[in-house]
């Protein structure tokens, strides 16, 4: 971590994070490096989201065997700790860095959490079970809730007041939140199961008169676009839902399609079923489903997707294998086969992409075959890849970001310098225009720049130095 990242952490209070492991394995090719997240001490990692930033969420094992919450950034993971009990998990960041999910409490309970530079703040009440599923750009947290004796119903956590909106009549689950507060998620009643969304007043079943479902953090976009599954005559299809109008998004010429994920720009990938029979992954615009193909055998599924329709998932190699991909220009970049030179040979069992940033940085999970312990013969890590596209597409936004402020056009072309850098590949000189860039983020602080863009800023720009490889 870098002094200036140091200095981020200490004005927005994040000092407070846990322990801290050791640098991670490392693959790299001309395309691509893959970095192991390592662990907080124990055995295993899985990851669960990641921001623009390139910040990851998830849970680790702790070397006494707990299992808690982390924070994987510049780097290194930081324990988020827990609201007094043995344990916490976490699902979901934003790109502020709050996170959410649930831990344990002294007195046993499972309560929902937002954590928030450097705090974990308990979102539960006694007597109810609650976890934190989705959290959006302003803090909202969708997530569900669970009395004792009672059925689980979902529940909107905002500025400090819960909503539980869920309650009428059966039980509920909430799955992802839009940036305006919209809610997406499942409810099951005597006919069923139906996708529903909600702004503000009343659950909508998005699929009238069909068993209906949608599942995980990206089933929603920032601007409330639902994407998910139904049934019909006895086989799955996909939907989209949008200014109250749902609409079949078709299929790869098969009977089967399953959407996963859904982009600001509203497009979708999943998994859908060809003519064939095979099942492939998908991405859907604007009515038409493309087939993005496999690594070689007969099967893919796309998980999360970026707006510049980058996908990561999961395909079967030539041999058979499940291996993690992304989507480049309409190909898929075999990411399991670096991955697997994280471990030891011929320990890595499968991989798969969960997550992907708007950089095209991908997350993922795989599984090691441990034989000689008994206990645990297999076990579960956290991965991270960086595309040589995600520095570029890192140093547009920022370029973006600093246009028309600061001092003149100074911070634009020490920016513009270190790009052309970095495209000579002049690593070492793109670091060193980075470096004072950031110097002049410290001394315009507070002057010509609010310090709130300053944080801003310096974020950004330490998530670009993590990117490239700059040394602290």
């Amino acid at each position: 971590m870098t002094e200036r990242s140091l200095m981020l952490l200490r004005r927005t209070g994040t000092c407070a994070l846990c322990a801290v492991l050791a640098g991670p394995a490392i693959a790299q090719s001309p395309q691509v490096q893959v970095n192991d997240l390592g662990t907080l001490g124990g055995r295993f990692t899985v990851v669960a989201d990641i921001n623009d930033a390139g910040e990851v969420t998830g849970y680790s094992e702790t070397s006494d065997g707990q299992i808690h919450a982390f924070l994987y950034t510049q780097g290194q993971m930081h324990d988020l700790g827990t609201l007094g009990g043995p344990g916490s998990l976490a699902s979901a960041i934003n790109n502020a860095g709050q996170i959410t999910g649930f831990s344990l409490t002294t007195a046993g309970e499972s309560h929902a959490f937002l954590y928030t530079a450097g705090a974990m703040t308990d979102l539960g009440s006694s007597g109810t079970s609650s976890s934190g599923k989705a959290v959006n750009q302003t803090g909202q947290v969708a997530g569900e809730a669970t009395p004792s004796g009672g059925h689980e119903y979902a529940v909107l956590y905002s500025a400090g007041n819960t909503n539980p909106f869920g309650t009428a009549g059966s039980s509920s689950t909430s799955e992802a939140v839009s940036d305006h507060g919209q809610v997406t998620g499942t409810y099951e009643d005597a006919a069923g199961t139906h996708a529903f969304f909600y702004a503000g007043d009343s659950i909508v079943d998005v699929m009238p008169g069909y068993s209906s479902f949608v599942s995980g953090t990206r089933a929603i976009n920032s601007v409330g676009t639902v994407a998910g599954g139904f049934q019909t005559a006895g086989t799955l299809h996909g939907f989209v839902y949008a200014n109250g109008h749902a609409t079949d998004i078709g299929s790869l010429g098969g009977d089967y399609t399953v959407a996963t994920a859904i982009s600001t720009s509203g497009k979708i990938t999943g998994i859908s079923a060809r003519a064939d029979g095979q099942r492939h992954a998908f991405l859907y615009t604007a009515g038409a489903v493309a087939d993005l193909g496999t690594l070689g055998g007969n099967f893919s599924v796309g998980y999360a997707l970026n707006d510049l329709d980058a996908i990561a998932g999961q395909s079967t190699t030539p041999s058979g294998q499940l291996h993690a991909f992304v989507s480049q220009d309409g190909t898929l970049l075999d990411l399991g086969q670096l991955v697997e030179g994280l471990a030891p040979a011929g320990s890595v069992v499968d991989s798969v992409g969960v997550g992907i940033n708007r950089a095209g940085q991908v997350i993922g999970r795989y599984t090691i075959s441990t034989p000689s312990d008994t206990q645990m013969p297999t076990t579960t890590r956290g991965f991270i890849a960086t595309t040589a596209a995600s520095a570029t597409a890192l140093f547009q936004d920022l370029i973006t970001t600093v246009a028309g402020i600061g001092p003149g056009k100074s911070l634009q072309d020490k920016l513009q310098h270190a790009l052309v850098s970095y495209l000579a590949g002049n690593a070492a000189g793109s670091c060193s225009s980075l470096n004072g860039f950031l110097n002049e983020i410290n001394a315009q602080d507070g002057k010509k720049l609010e310090h709130q863009m300053a944080l801003q800023l310096i974020e950004q720009a330490d998530a670009l130095e993590a990117v490239i490889g700059c040394s602290a």
